[in-house]
């Protein structure tokens, strides 16, 4: 049995259910669905973050002024899609808070669009629902369970509504999909997401490995990642290491089986590393490697007492130019300080401002590092002729 120690910031010994109350959120369902266990890896700035945080307030906002090339590309072609809805919808709401109650608990999301129409053959008012993905990753709108926990308190809110169409829209694979479900279907999916929570939140839920782990903040504790490692290492038919450690030896479908695994192999050589770290901290000796450490780095706390010492001492020469030139101002712990001082649901708003603001003191590298992404839809067929 394995036992992971759940915390909310300086909150620990947690039950599972306790923090799923705190942590459950639309986003997460589908990876929920894919393994009881899962949950999602906290938040970092990255490059691609940043990028996708200013590119959704500039769907919000139709400001395209801070955006790159490639950037402006994409939320013109968010903004082209959305004209249709604008122009056909009224009472629209963006980022708008909205409590979904499936029975067991109440689980609060933002819905990035939403609007409404009345449908003149049926005489129907409809709901139109639509979530703005700009990441890499493609998501599908047909059984997309954060859309539907969005059709269920929409249905709450608005129970004149009879029918709700979903939408995914995502510039970076040209996808505006739809998936739609009636009021009458609304209670089927409240007890499946309550039912989905359920044994979401007993202490030891059942797991699954999958391409979900890769998002999953348990990945290098989880038994079923380090299980199919071993599978995959042990298993003839799998991928075997060349004698001569040379990608080129292999064929391109070996090379690129190897691409699959590398996240599982990532998560447990990591968890590994740890454990045995904490044995040889327990009195467990290898043979090969011992405890070692280093100093931690010294913080500069307060830089204008660092500076107001310089000063003082006649036996240092640094000018003032030279001391800030040794100092360095961390953008990404700034905006974070930035987002956690926002109301909620303004945090984008709020860094993109802190970018504004700081635009004439910021280098931007206008390169750029190609890498291989995981394709999520399907593969376009080529025009070769019919050959």
């Amino acid at each position: 049995r394995y036992q992971i120690s759940y915390r909310i910031g300086g909150v620990s010994g947690m039950s599972r259910r306790e923090y799923l109350k705190f942590k459950m959120s639309p986003s997460k369902v589908d990876g929920v669905r894919a393994c009881r266990g899962y949950d999602s890896t906290p938040f970092v700035e990255t490059p691609a973050t940043i990028s996708g945080t200013k590119k959704h307030y500039a769907v919000e906002t139709g400001d395209l002024s801070k955006l790159s090339p490639d950037e402006k590309k994409d939320v013109q072609k968010a903004l082209k899609e959305l004209e249709p809805f604008e122009a056909n919808c009224f009472d629209i709401h963006r980022e708008r808070k909205i409590s979904i109650d499936i029975g067991v608990c109440k689980i609060n999301g933002i819905i990035d669009w939403y609007g409404f129409a009345k449908n003149h053959e049926t005489g129907k008012l409809e709901a139109h629902i639509l979530d703005y993905k700009g990441g890499r990753f493609f998501k599908s709108a047909e059984n997309n369970g954060q859309l539907e926990f969005y059709s269920i308190g929409i249905s709450d809110r608005y129970p004149e509504v009879e029918v709700f169409h979903l939408y995914i829209l995502q510039p970076t694979h040209d996808y505006l999909g739809q998936y739609t479900v009636t009021r009458d279907e609304i209670e089927g999916l409240r007890q499946s997401m309550a039912t989905l929570y359920t044994e979401a939140a007993v202490e030891n839920p059942p797991l699954t490995a999958g391409d979900h782990c890769r998002l999953c903040r348990y990945a290098g504790e989880c038994p079923e990642v380090i299980k199919g490692v071993v599978t995959v290492a042990e298993n003839l038919e799998g991928p075997q290491l060349p004698q001569n450690f040379d990608p080129q030896s292999l064929t391109c479908e070996q090379r690129e089986r190897f691409m699959d695994v590398e996240p599982y192999f990532q998560a447990f050589f990591k968890a590994n590393k740890e454990q045995c770290l904490a044995d040889a901290q327990n009195g467990v000796e290898f043979e090969n490697y011992y405890i070692s450490s280093r100093r931690k780095p010294t913080l500069i706390k307060d830089p204008n007492c660092i500076y107001s010492a310089l000063e003082a001492d006649q036996e240092v020469d640094v000018t003032y130019e030279e001391f800030l030139s040794t100092t360095k101002v961390s953008l990404k712990q700034l905006e974070e300080i930035v987002r956690s001082k926002a109301a909620k649901g303004f945090g984008a708003a709020k860094v993109a401002a802190l970018h504004e603001s700081l635009d004439h003191c910021l280098v931007s590298d206008t390169g750029k590092t190609e890498f291989l992404a995981k394709r999520r839809s399907p593969k376009k067929p080529t025009n070769d002729g019919g050959n």
